[in-house]
């Protein structure tokens, strides 16, 4: 049985399904065709091993088939799998297609029971397949006893068989977090150097290939990250073996050796569009320039067509590299050529400034925090807690919707946050939560809704991490309101809040110091 690290909820979801096609006279199965999909090295053949191995546990009969075929030749393997549970059945039936013979022998298993099928590495960009297999799923799985499971490396999509799509549910393999990397590490019997195994982590971002490569490099051949002489040749192997040999392998050399130079530019931003494409190209990549912005946008879907590794981000508004390989690229780059590396954030940091001074709305917010995360590689940290303070500052003077926006997508970007110094993280936080409790305060004293908009108030003033003594400081506030204004910001309200369930769970560790001092304030007035 193959063992899972990090993949609880990818066997939760298999497991159900599994005990759903068992009893499938009593129990609809929900999610009768998955899509497991991620990039070359995340893990989606372990999946197919392990249901394969649950199958064969449970004695469920199951058709595994490696997909990357053409249609013709996966029909055939179709029928080559159901002999090996029905050694009569035979594909010799005169004016019938290869399709038709494999729906007849999947049918022909189907009468003996349940049934599990597992397609792996399905070529999303190959439609010649991706219609067959749509055919055929479309002729055998509205019959409760068959479970499909799918690996790609991007989403597929069924257009031909509306049925089939209705059935399909897509769930996307995530790299390890840092303490399933660790349990990995465990498994795999790695040293248990602790500054090694964040080496390692830092370096993969928990990409299990990655992670494997990395780990036999330095166990095998004693590379050791931390020593600055073995970097270069530790990362030329992790690059060889995991993007030439895996994620590009499918590649002609010439064509693969454009695409690096292209990729090892367009890594260092986390997004683009055709604009800082051809800016970034243009100045650093002349091999590369292209003579119109058409040119630059049949550029961008080339490189997406055919290495699978870019694509539109709706999130994030433009194109960017798959995050785990991204990452091994910009370490490449930081690692072979740190000057320039240094020079292309400058130069990201200068053009997204000029858009956000230039673009309104929602974009204006985007590429504001692509200056600040690009200004964080190369500026002093004096200089950066200026810059940040003074973009917060004028942020706050926007609309509220763009504050929002800000504040949501800040508290969200793990990755921007890596770059700051924690003191520059708790002073952003400090000013975004200043500024929502002001807000809220604003809105209670205006006499609608006020318990709603203190209960934001006392939330967001607490999180501040500014707030050394917090015991003084709400005392102070608690006092000053109900001296304020007594009928808006009665002591009696006051404890209302602090009886509030809701509020008590918001405030968390808090929420004893909060009743305590507003029972100090009701003893008070009497």
């Amino acid at each position: 049985m193959v063992t899972f690290i990090n993949r609880e909820e990818e066997k939760e979801v298999i497991r159900e399904s599994l005990q759903a096609l068992r009893d499938y006279k009593h129990v609809l199965l929900r999610t009768p065709i998955i899509d497991f999909h991620g990039i070359d090295g995340i893990g989606k053949t372990s999946i197919v091993q392990h249901i394969e191995g649950l199958c064969e546990q449970a004695h469920i009969p199951y058709i595994r088939i490696a997909a990357n075929k053409t249609a013709q030749e996966f029909s055939q393997s179709v029928i080559q799998q159901v002999r090996r549970y029905n050694k009569f059945f035979s594909d010799e039936q005169p004016d019938t297609s290869s399709l038709q013979q494999s729906i007849i022998a999947i049918k022909d298993l189907l009468k003996r029971g349940v049934v599990v099928m597992l397609l792996d590495a399905v070529d999303p960009l190959n439609r010649e397949l991706i219609d067959r297999i749509a055919n055929t799923l479309s002729e055998v799985i509205d019959e409760n006893k068959l479970f499909v499971v799918l690996t790609s490396r991007k989403v597929l999509a069924f257009e031909s068989a509306r049925t089939v799509a209705r059935k399909l549910s897509s769930i996307a393999l995530k790299p390890f977090d840092q303490k399933s990397c660790a349990d990995y590490l465990d498994e795999v019997g790695t040293p248990p150097n602790r500054e090694v195994r964040d080496y390692i982590y830092d370096w993969t971002r928990g990409y299990p290939l990655a992670i494997e490569v990395m780990t036999n490099a330095i166990i095998q051949q004693g590379l050791d990250p931390r020593i600055a002489a073995n970097q270069q040749p530790l990362m030329e192997q992790i690059f060889h073996q995991v993007i030439e040999e895996k994620v590009l392998a499918h590649l002609k050399p010439s064509l693969r050796d454009k695409y690096q130079t292209a990729l090892l530019l367009l890594a260092i931003p986390r997004r683009f569009n055709v604009v800082i494409m051809q800016e970034l190209i243009e100045r650093f990549e002349p091999t590369l320039k292209r003579e119109s912005s058409i040119a630059y946008i049949n550029l961008s879907q080339e490189i997406i067509r055919e290495t699978g590794i870019l694509s539109w981000n709706m999130l994030k508004a433009g194109f960017s590299i798959d995050a785990p390989v991204r990452h091994i690229y910009l370490l490449k780059s930081k690692i072979e050529q740190d000057g320039r590396y240094l020079e292309i954030h400058r130069f990201l940091a200068s053009l997204n400034k000029q858009l956000a001074d230039t673009i309104p709305g929602t974009d204006h917010i985007l590429y504001m925090r692509e200056y600040l995360y690009h200004s964080a590689f190369t500026v002093e940290p004096l200089e950066m807690s200026r810059i940040l303070e003074q973009a917060v500052q004028q942020i706050i003077k926007e609309s509220p919707i763009l504050f929002e926006q800000f504040y949501e997508e800040f508290s969200q970007d793990k990755d921007f946050q890596e770059q700051l110094s924690s003191e520059q993280t708790l002073k952003v936080h400090s000013l975004l939560y200043q500024h929502r409790a002001q807000t809220n305060l604003q809105l209670a004293r205006q006499g609608t809704n006020t318990e709603r908009f203190l209960r934001e108030f006392f939330y967001y003033t607490l999180k501040d991490p500014h707030i050394l003594d917090q015991r003084s400081h709400l005392d102070q506030l608690l006092h000053k309101l109900n001296e304020e204004d007594v009928q808006i910001f009665s002591a009696q309200l006051f404890a209302t809040l602090a009886e509030d369930e809701e509020f008590k769970t918001a405030l968390g560790q808090h929420a004893e110091l909060f009743s305590s001092l507003v029972q100090q304030l009701l003893e008070g007035e009497h």
